[in-house]
């Protein structure tokens, strides 16, 4: 695409180089020693050198008229990509001043997600071109525009000429699969390789009956009475309800995009590994997430249309601007989005997984109304809380000046469950690792 002057603005800022002062030095030492003896060498080498420093003098006259700047062409091979692969954009800038400066760097102005992995510069007859090739994370990013850094031959002025373009640039990176084993069956309640109701050995209301105990089996099943009867330990079997729709809802807020990787790299790998391992079971899926900006709300998925899931997590856009609060404005419409989605995807006893970071008491109220909604209808609840420090410590590392705020969300869960005590809605992300 072509770039006219409609479609950006261009701000020119300047600053004094390495040259500025040595340059400024010798030139008044020079004019001082010519004027005082008043030699005709020394004169004549003075003006020379006056000459010579005219010409950065003269390129910040003309970079302060921007207007003068023809158009810009900017050339992108594609404008969606999977993770770890390379976009190459191509800026070429008509203006023969460009062929006098030297270019120091360039940036990308966007989200913190778009990553600059080599950049190559030529200088043509009439211009410079540069050839840019980004990576970025999963996600949805927006290129604002570019940064330059230039100086003159002198290193007399340095300049930053900042393109922002009127209509950012979307990029859209599709998610790559990376193996993450999880414990889904144990802490997911009725998922099963089998999506339909029947009476089968698992958690439920109903005894189906009382056989040894195994390894792995939950010690809260033992029967007490059947272990002192028999001398070993017996445990209870339930008929297992297996569900045909599963609902998948993720509340997002700004503090998942920070950090060094950002906790929401590892957590969208965590929702596609577990999502994928929910649809090839065979249930039908639908899946919201809702972040501080925007609500994604997918169609029905089935094991026949996987790649909506990858399509999904692939419109989740990452902020330009993080911004500090002590709520969550994804968890305040939490309660009204679950129950929309519901209604769009449920028609019967259905499923509810909601990942979410509880931060503040309304939260805690809103996931007991929630609770309360669904068990009128007779749906399942389970909710994972998805602490950012926590996930990144666990999967990858966090900073020494970090561990406060691991603590710190280790004290909120433990104040969480405290208000949520006897309810098994509510585990740690760590549950599923």
């Amino acid at each position: 695409m072509i770039l006219t002057s409609n479609d950006y603005e261009m701000n020119v800022y300047s600053s004094k180089g390495l040259g500025f002062y040595p340059i400024t030095f010798i030139v008044s030492l020079l004019l001082s020693i010519s004027i005082a003896s008043r030699n005709n060498i020394c004169i004549l080498f003075t003006i020379l050198i006056l000459g010579t420093i005219s010409l950065p003098i003269s390129i910040h006259r003309i970079l302060k008229n921007v207007s003068d700047i023809k158009s810009i062409t900017m050339d992108i091979t594609s404008l969606s990509a999977i993770e770890d692969e390379q976009i190459g954009i191509t800026v070429s800038f008509e203006y023969q001043l460009f062929e006098l400066l030297k270019i120091k760097k360039l940036t990308i102005i966007s989200d913190k997600g778009i990553k600059v992995s080599e950049i190559y510069f030529r200088k043509n007859k009439g211009g410079f071109s540069a050839k840019i090739f980004i990576q970025g994370y999963c996600g949805k990013h927006l290129i604002r525009g570019l940064t330059i850094f230039f100086s003159d031959p002198l290193l007399y002025i340095n300049y930053r000429i900042e393109i922002i373009l009127v209509k950012p640039v979307l990029i859209h990176i599709v998610p790559k699969q990376t193996y993450i084993e999880l414990n889904v069956e144990r802490n997911i309640p009725y998922i099963s390789y089998e999506a339909q109701f029947s009476k089968r050995k698992g958690i439920g209301v109903n005894i189906l009956g009382i056989r040894e105990y195994l390894p792995g089996d939950d010690y809260r099943r033992i029967d007490w009475k059947a272990t002192a009867r028999t001398l070993k330990l017996m445990v209870k079997e339930f008929e297992k309800h297996l569900c045909r729709d599963v609902l998948f809802i993720a509340s997002i807020h700004d503090g998942f995009f920070t950090g060094n990787p950002p906790a929401i790299v590892y957590l969208l790998r965590i929702i596609l590994n577990l999502l994928i391992r929910i649809v090839n079971i065979g249930v039908n899926l639908g899946i919201g997430i809702a972040t501080e900006g925007e609500i994604i709300v997918s169609n029905r998925i089935t094991k026949y249309n996987l790649k909506h899931i990858y399509e999904i997590l692939s419109l989740v856009t990452w902020p330009l601007v993080i911004e500090r609060k002590s709520y969550s404005s994804a968890n305040r419409i939490l309660r009204w989005f679950t129950n929309e989605l519901i209604n769009k995807f449920c028609s019967e006893s259905c499923l509810v997984i909601i990942f979410m970071d509880i931060i503040d008491d309304l939260d805690i109220e809103n996931i007991k109304k929630i609770l309360k909604e669904l068990m009128v209808k007779h749906y399942t609840l389970k909710i994972f809380l998805i602490q950012p420090t926590t996930i990144r410590f666990i999967l990858s590392s966090i900073e020494f000046n970090e561990f406060n705020d691991l603590q710190s969300e280790a004290a909120t869960y433990s104040y969480i469950m405290k208000y949520l005590k006897g309810s098994d809605i509510v585990s740690p992300i760590t549950d599923l690792l």
